[in-house]
């Protein structure tokens, strides 16, 4: 019998296997994790493995997709089916090459953009010509993206699509124009024309970029959004890409220049301020080259409203600008402004400047200028831009605030060029301007008031506050630079006594403007040889009163030896002399026409072939119409019969019929001064000369052999050698500026300087460096300081000589 218990001889039975007997808890739980983790592993690794054969099998149907759209594509490259097959390869740059050059070889850019696929083809059209885009920028500098810059150019361009559409064709260009301006066509033009640089204006590719430049602004309405977002687009990508004039060769830039629709700047006058903002910092100085090389040639015939316009884009760029930010910074001293690059040698007596300060953050640094830009931003301050300025603000007075303005702004940027800029303007007009600022926008402010001086500060009177600025400016530099003789004199003496050479200015003035082409009495051919003008308008009574005053005017001009600066044209001359005009006179009024008539002449062929009738086409204000040459013209063939009868009439109608009135009103008013029969004993030749002088350069050693000197000045004085040193380095049109500068009369005598009466004399004008040279035309005499450095003597006459003061101002 086996007891119960206690019995230490029993063997003991594992029933859970040997290892039970060793294996803790965590141990299992480990190994349940293990497993876990392994199973989860192989999971995600057959995941991946499904979603890799799905990816390479979607990339396998997506090859052979794209495969079969190429094939689709290569099998009808210029239809709709081929347009849809590139839009969806996308950007391919071998595809969009090919099917740009197959619609440009076929001439079938066009041709689907008829019938019901019409709207189709506009949808495709709009995405491939952003295709296009994207892939000229990327390869500006190929020669190979032609193709696709003439399909662009194409696109944008109206008369195209009307040659192809009809009046649809016009919808259509504005519709796509739309598109691409919406869709950033200025940001790719920019960044082309800067990966292409300045130095590669020869590249094929450029001619094309410039053309879709002016495309959209000649194609949109000018009063459209689209028109305005396009012109906001182009002055923050084009207008700021530095160098611009100079990466374009000289055609294209004749193109842009032309077709920049800058009459119609007055659209961004309400986003000034926002556009300006827009730009970055550095971009400010290139915006303002640049708009400077556009439209300054344009100043004379702006509308007021552009004028302004540009006047306060180009304040609000400067206003930005840190000062001295025109001038280059120093590499020896960071903490000085620069001297001005403008200013070639050294500079003049350094002084203290104390400044008012806002905040001590250090102030922004724009990237040193390029040589070509700081040659062009140096005209900015120039007399002669300034001047030009000045005439257009003045001749729409509207302006004239604004101007004001961007003067201050200009000088406080720059205030290196602060002297040279304040001298201009008051020598401007004999110092006209300074009274009319005063009269017009100060005494008549609430700021000219002296009843109450505490709103000189007020803020709602900023707007007055420029011209005081500006004025005040002005006063300081004209005591700063006027001597004492003249500010502590007493002297009352009338500035119109005259020795001769107020007349001679007044007359010379006169017959500046009398002949002006701008005013309508007068047309130039195209060698800038004058004439009456022949429209009708001319022929009213008033105006024919002009012809005789004028006439008036040049026979006392002949009368006194004036010289005037204008020349005739050939034929107008031969009937002072009372010549019959013949063909021949016809080239010197039109070359075309005269060219057209002796084709006509020596033609071989079926006269009636031309298909010409006896009448001769006139345009008056944009309207053509045609006038009988004989009673019926417009019925009488011109045969080979009666072709030299057509040539005579035609010849006769433009050289003497169609001018009678004009030429018999101006001969009644010469005849008042000079008897015709002492005009007849000159031919055409000498009659110019007796009225012009003779066109000829200005010797100068001729010049300094007949010339007198006066006070402590002689032939050998050292400021006499440096003046004849500076005339020498001047050029023919410096020289000629200086003749009229102390003779009142551009051309030299017509027997040389010794014939000029009286002889042109140099006197000392004293030692005060500061002033400028000035003349009496009476006599002949320029006044000239004792400057001691060259530099500063060339300046100081060449801003005399420039300025364009009248007599009041020696």
């Amino acid at each position: 019998m086996l007891p119960l218990f206690g019995d230490e001889r029993r063997r003991e039975i594992n029933l859970g296997g040997s290892s039970s007997v060793t294996t803790s808890q965590a141990a299992i739980l480990n190994q349940a994790r293990a497993r876990r983790i392994e199973r989860e592993t192989v999971r995600k690794r057959q995941e991946s493995a499904v979603t890799i054969q799905a990816w390479w099998r979607g990339i396998t149907d997506a090859r052979r997709v794209r495969q079969k759209i190429r094939e689709q594509f290569t099998g009808d490259i210029t239809g709709l089916t081929g347009l849809r097959c590139l839009v969806l390869i996308g950007q391919d740059i071998d595809f969009l090459d090919r099917w740009a050059a197959e619609v440009l070889s076929q001439g079938s850019l066009f041709g689907l953009a008829h019938g019901s696929d019409r709207e189709h083809w506009l949808v495709l059209m709009r995405q491939v010509f952003f295709l296009l885009l994207r892939s000229v920028s990327d390869r500006p500098r190929s020669e190979s993206t032609v193709s696709c810059l003439q399909v662009l150019c194409t696109l944008l361009n109206p008369a195209s699509a009307i040659e192809a559409l009809g009046f649809y064709g016009s919808q259509l260009t504005v519709n796509i124009t739309e598109y691409a301006v919406r869709h950033d066509l200025y940001q790719y033009l920019a960044r082309s024309i800067q990966i292409i640089g300045p130095e590669t204006k020869n590249a094929p590719t450029l001619p094309f970029f410039v053309e879709l430049i002016y495309r959209p602004l000649n194609t949109l309405e000018r009063s459209s959004e689209a028109f305005l977002q396009c012109f906001q687009s182009l002055a923050i990508h084009i207008l700021t890409i530095p160098l611009l004039p100079n990466r374009i060769p000289i055609s294209s830039l004749t193109a842009l220049s032309a077709k920049l629709p800058l009459s119609s700047l007055s659209v961004l006058s309400t986003s000034v301020a926002d556009l300006v903002s827009t730009i970055p910092l550095q971009s400010h100085v290139h915006l303002i080259a640049n708009l400077y090389a556009f439209t300054s040639p344009r100043y004379a015939i702006l509308p007021l409203s552009s004028l302004k316009t540009y006047l306060q884009l180009m304040t609000a760029s400067l206003s930005i600008l840190p000062v001295h930010a025109l001038d280059p910074p120093s590499p020896s001293d960071t903490r000085a402004p620069a001297m001005s690059w403008a200013d070639d040698g050294d500079s003049e007596s350094e002084q203290p400047q104390v400044v008012v300060v806002t905040s001590f953050a250090p102030t922004p640094r724009l990237p040193p200028l390029d040589a070509r830009t700081q040659k062009r931003l140096q005209t900015l301050p120039s007399p002669s831009h300034l001047n030009a300025l000045l005439k257009a603000a003045q001749h729409d007075r509207g302006a004239l605030p604004d101007l004001v303005l961007w003067l201050v702004n200009l000088y406080t940027v720059w205030p290196t060029r602060k002297d040279k800029i304040l001298s201009t303007l008051l020598l401007y007009g004999g110092g006209g301007l300074v009274r009319e600022i005063y009269r017009d926008y100060v005494r008549n402010s609430p700021l000219g008031k002296d009843e109450n001086m505490s709103s000189l500060m007020d803020p709602s009177l900023a707007s007055a506050w420029p011209p005081l600025l500006l004025l005040t400016e002005l006063y300081t530099q004209s005591l700063l630079t006027m001597g004492d003789d003249e500010f502590f004199s007493n002297s009352r003496t009338s500035a119109g006594i005259d020795g001769g050479g107020v007349f001679k200015e007044f007359f010379t003035s006169l017959c500046k403007e009398v002949f002006d082409t701008d005013r309508g009495l007068w047309l130039a051919n195209k060698r800038n040889e004058i004439y009456p003008n022949p429209h009708s308008y001319a022929t009213e009574p008033h105006n024919l009163n002009w012809y005789r005053f004028i006439g008036r005017i040049l026979g006392k001009a002949l009368y006194k030896g004036i010289l005037v600066e204008v020349a005739f044209a050939g034929f107008f001359l031969a009937k002072w002399l009372d010549k019959q005009s013949f063909l021949d006179d016809l080239a010197s009024l039109d070359p075309d026409l005269y060219q057209g008539l002796i084709f006509l002449k020596n033609y071989t062929g079926d006269v009636e072939d031309l298909a010409l009738n006896f009448t001769v086409a006139i345009e008056e204000f944009g309207v053509a119409k045609a006038v009988d040459l004989i009673p019926d013209g417009s019925n009488v063939p011109v045969t080979r019969e009666n072709r030299l009868q057509y040539i005579y009439l035609t010849s006769h109608y433009r050289l003497s019929k169609q001018i009678k009135l004009q030429s018999e009103a101006f001969f009644e008013g010469l005849s008042d001064m000079i008897d015709p029969k002492w005009l007849r004993m000159f031919n055409q030749q000498e009659l110019q000369l007796l009225l012009g002088g003779v066109n000829a350069p200005v010797d100068v050693q001729d010049l300094r052999a007949h010339t007198q000197y006066g006070g402590l000045y002689d032939n050998d004085e050292s400021t006499i050698q440096t003046f004849w040193k500076v005339l020498e380095d001047f050029d023919q049109e410096q020289r000629r500026l200086f003749l009229r500068f102390v003779t009142s009369c551009s051309r030299p005598p017509l027997l040389g300087f010794r014939q000029l009466s009286p002889l042109f004399a140099i006197r000392d004008a004293g030692s005060d460096e500061d002033r400028l040279p000035t003349s009496s035309t009476c006599v002949n005499l320029l006044k000239l300081p004792r400057y001691k450095s060259e530099k500063k003597l060339h300046d100081k006459l060449l801003q005399a000589i420039s300025s364009g003061a009248g007599f009041d101002l020696s």
